[in-house]
Order: C-alpha cells, then sequence, then structure tokens
C-alpha cells in the first residue's frame, strides 16, 4: 500500500513559491537581437502631381500603376545583376512605392564609388524628361543622410529630410537639391567618385542645376538634357512637347488655385530655358497661350520706346 504524501509546511510551500519565481525568465540565454545600424545614402523622394485627380478619372489601377512602374524603372529594381553588383561593393539604387510618391535610396559606404549624388541627379534628370514626354511632372527633394533599408521598409534622418525637400521647399514641379547634400559632398570621400576631386564632382553637378529666386539649387532638366540626348536636334521638339503640356495643364487649371501657380511657375522656366538656349523664340509662352501670363507693360502705349521718363 503506497504511503500517503504528508502535507508541506508553510515554510515548505513559501520557499518552492520564491524558487519557480526567481528562475530565469523566458527566453534567457538566447543570442541578443543583431544590430541593424543606419547606412549612409543618397536620398530622394518624388512626388506625383495631380495623382489624385488622376486616380479619380481611371477605370482601373493600369495607368497609374504603369506610371510608378515607369518612375521605378529609373533604378536597380528588378536588376537581375543588382544584387551580384551590390555584394561585389558597387553602388545601386533601390526604390519604393507608395502611393503618389517614390523613395529612391543609393548607398555610398561601397567599395567602388562612382559619385553618388551626381548619377543621382543625372538620373533624376532623366526621370523628369521622360515623365514629361508621359505627360506627368513630378517635384521632389534630394539629400544626403543615414537610412534604414530592408524589403519595403525605409526609415531614417535621411528619408525624414528629403520628404521635408519635397513637401516644403519643392513647391512647383522641380527636384530641389538640399543644401547639405553640398555640404556633404565636400566633407565625405564616399560620396566622390574615383580619381575626381569634390571640386570636380560639384562643376560637373553645376551644369545640371539651375539655382531658384528662393535660393536652393533645383535640376535644370529643360537645358541638361540636351547634352544627354544621343540626338541634340531634337532638343527644341522635346521643349515644344513640354510646351504643349503646359498650356494644356494651366487651361484647365482652376484660375484660383495653386494648380495654375505650378503651370505658371513652368510657363516662366521654359522661357528662361529658351532663351539660355538659344531656342527659337516661338516656343517661349506668352498671355495668347496662358492668359494669367499678363505681361503687366511698364509704359502706355503713347510712350514712345526708350522713353525712360517717370510717368506724373
Amino acid at each position: 500500500m503506497a504511503k500517503s504524501s504528508t502535507p508541506k509546511s508553510a515554510a515548505e510551500t513559501a520557499k518552492a513559491l520564491k524558487k519557480k519565481l526567481t528562475k530565469a525568465p523566458k527566453g534567457a540565454g538566447r543570442p541578443a537581437p543583431v544590430a541593424r545600424p543606419y547606412r549612409p545614402a543618397v536620398v530622394t523622394f518624388l512626388d506625383i502631381l495631380g495623382f489624385r485627380e488622376r486616380v479619380a478619372a481611371s477605370q482601373d489601377a493600369t495607368a497609374i500603376r504603369r506610371i510608378l512602374a515607369r518612375l521605378r524603372s529609373f533604378s536597380d529594381v528588378g536588376d537581375p545583376d543588382e544584387k551580384l553588383e551590390a555584394e561585389h561593393g558597387f553602388e545601386v539604387t533601390r526604390s519604393i512605392a507608395f502611393s503618389d510618391s517614390v523613395v529612391r535610396i543609393r548607398f555610398f559606404d561601397t567599395d567602388y564609388p562612382s559619385g553618388a549624388l551626381y548619377h543621382e541627379v543625372l538620373s533624376l534628370l532623366h526621370v523628369q524628361a521622360e515623365m514629361m514626354g508621359a505627360d506627368v511632372l513630378v517635384r521632389g527633394g534630394v539629400t544626403v543622410g543615414d537610412v534604414y533599408l530592408e524589403g519595403d521598409m525605409a526609415f531614417g534622418p535621411g528619408f525624414n529630410r528629403a520628404y521635408d525637400l519635397e513637401s516644403q521647399f519643392a513647391n512647383v514641379p522641380r527636384i530641389v537639391i538640399g543644401p547639405e547634400a553640398f555640404v556633404a559632398l565636400r566633407t565625405e570621400p564616399r560620396l566622390v567618385a574615383v580619381d575626381h576631386t569634390p571640386d570636380e564632382d560639384i562643376a560637373y553637378l553645376r551644369r545640371l542645376l539651375k539655382r531658384g529666386d528662393d535660393g536652393f539649387w533645383f535640376i535644370d532638366y529643360l537645358q541638361a538634357m540636351r547634352s544627354e540626348l544621343d540626338h541634340p536636334e531634337l532638343h527644341p521638339e522635346i521643349v515644344a512637347q513640354h510646351r504643349a503640356l503646359i498650356i494644356n495643364g494651366a487651361a484647365t487649371a482652376p484660375p484660383h488655385s495653386r494648380v495654375l501657380q505650378k503651370y505658371l511657375w513652368l510657363a516662366q522656366y521654359l522661357n528662361d530655358a529658351v532663351d539660355r538656349c538659344g531656342l527659337p523664340e516661338a516656343l517661349c509662352l506668352t498671355q495668347a497661350d496662358i492668359p494669367a501670363l499678363d505681361a503687366l507693360a511698364d509704359r502706355p502705349p503713347w510712350m514712345a520706346p526708350g522713353d525712360d521718363s517717370d510717368l506724373d
């Protein structure tokens, strides 16, 4: 016959409970989480103008998907050599698309620096020119900063700054370069192409940029694209296509809207580019094309040309 167990004393019960509570916590002995540091990168945040209206007018997702896919095609996403190039220390550009925005990330902590900032700006010049041909206008911001990227998850100080540049300073259909990017180019050797000095890379960049009235440099795609064309003689035709896009856009924009403001800025930019490139004056936009482009003559019709006397 088995012996009956004797009940534990209060002291024994308390000792057993204390031992149970002081056991190693769940998960003890497991390896510590792997640190996931930020990486330095050239970061671009792009926004498609009029995206909401395009979505509202679309019958299905086909046209919108095509626009976003075309924007992403200017990165290394889907390139069969992307992974191999990254593994061998070459710079590659990744991109993430969501809603009306595309984020481009080009890490430059690689073994073979090729001038990440210059090549990103050059790629964006082609983005603007190509999208313009599809009647799509973009604006954006480019910076240099730390970012974390894993699959379709991206965040970090560089990401935030690129977004701020696009949303607060681009304002019109232009891609601005944050002033901190030029500071980084002068102080971060990995941003400079092999066998180049910072001043050389800045000189190459300068040929692709124009300074706005607010002091921000932006990509001067209408002029700079001329040197990128396989057939430079087609440059006037491309500018003419852009001219038509501006006229059509301004004609459909509400008269008291920020949309019209964007097309007026584009008109002024196009006229300036026509002048700087020595293109035919007929490509310039006037009040006859866009009524809001009133020149506001500074002299009445009866005043003779060249008469600089004050009006009474």
